[in-house]
């Protein structure tokens, strides 16, 4: 009876264990994604998101938007065209 509920127990903590490591962590990411959006956001106009109640949701449209847009028109690309050529060949 012992071996059995020590067993239970242990196989119980090997699944939700992970499963809280699951959603502190994504409960953290989703805050930072909140704070990441927050400049942005600030950048409409005012009263654009007050109506909205789901900030995580909006949050991750700004922060996947700007990203898509920065990659679209080439910002933050400061390297010249073939540098990583150079630093592989200097190894």
């Amino acid at each position: 009876m012992f071996n059995f509920l020590k067993n239970a127990i242990f196989r119980g903590l090997v699944v939700l264990i992970p499963v809280v490591i699951l959603y502190v962590t994504i409960r953290e990411l989703l805050q930072l994604m909140v704070a990441l959006a927050t400049p942005i956001a600030d950048l409409f106009p005012v009263g654009t998101f007050d109506h909205q109640k789901e900030t995580e949701i909006i949050a991750a449209l700004l922060v996947a938007g700007t990203a898509l847009f920065a990659r679209h028109t080439g910002v933050g690309e400061t390297q010249p065209p073939g540098w990583e050529n150079g630093w592989k060949t200097g190894l």
